[in-house]
């Protein structure tokens, strides 16, 4: 009995810690800005589609995704600029930015920087970087600023989440291999345990003298089967990094 109800305190000492995480994750999330208009390019509609857009991501792939719009660089790089805002605002150790530097209203080429820190590192690539530049320019050309966020916010959460996706498959691949393993040992002490069976060479100790007759054998050739898998090629050359003022490590790019 006593131990029946230790059973369910212990349950139910998990599912309030779980909840309480969960609870408490959500918090530091509602307390963040995720967007940040500085250079007051988007309406307060966009902000908060914007702003929706990013908080439903995030609670999917867990890692945070920040957009900040400015026209004052204050002497800094739009690599360093990204890189500290980043750093010094209190989002979580993985994430990603996106700084777009806008002067008096027009944006020109080059005056985009993606920064990715922590386990976004690997998940966004430099040539993914790249490939989101192409796809939004046009847009941040227009003056469609929205439009072209948006889309950032829509390709970083996919390649975040493929990422992820990716990883558990790895683990899932390692917990079959330590499963394998570890049966093979168990296997063996369990074998080694049976001292009383011993291996037989044939079989004519399990057949009765004169109740099997084979006249003859033959093999038939029924059919065969090919498999074959195509071979895919990565384009993606990894992630480049460096280090910012505060001293972590930063991976991105600009476009």
């Amino acid at each position: 009995m006593t131990k029946k109800i230790l059973s369910v305190f212990t349950a139910f000492l998990f599912i309030f810690l779980f909840t309480f995480a969960s609870f408490a994750e959500e918090e530091a999330t509602a307390t963040k800005n995720y967007v940040i208009d500085l250079a007051d390019v988007l309406t307060d509609e966009d902000e908060q589609r914007i702003s929706e857009s990013i908080v439903e991501a995030i609670e999917d792939c867990k890692m945070d995704i920040v957009v900040v719009t400015v026209e004052d660089l204050e002497g800094k790089s739009t690599m360093e600029y990204a890189d500290d805002y980043y750093d010094y605002n209190g989002y979580d150790e993985d994430g990603v930015l996106y700084l777009l530097h806008v002067e008096d209203g027009i944006y020109s080429r080059g005056n985009s920087w993606i920064s990715t820190s922590g386990k976004a590192i690997d998940a966004i690539h430099d040539d993914d970087i790249q490939d989101i530049g192409s796809d939004i320019t046009p847009d941040l050309l227009e003056g469609n600023y929205t439009v072209a966020i948006l889309e950032y916010v829509s390709q970083a959460h996919s390649l975040i989440k493929q990422s992820t996706s990716i990883n558990f498959k790895k683990m899932a691949a390692w917990a079959i291999i330590v499963g394998v393993i570890v049966t093979v040992i168990v296997n063996n002490i369990l074998k080694g345990q049976l001292k009383s069976v011993k291996e037989a060479t044939d079989a004519s100790n399990y057949i009765v003298d004169g109740s099997i007759s084979v006249l003859g054998s033959y093999d038939h050739f029924l059919y065969s089967t090919v498999t074959s898998t195509k071979r895919q090629n990565s384009s993606s050359s990894g992630s480049s990094t460096h280090t910012s003022s505060s001293g972590n490590t930063h991976g991105g790019g600009g476009f």
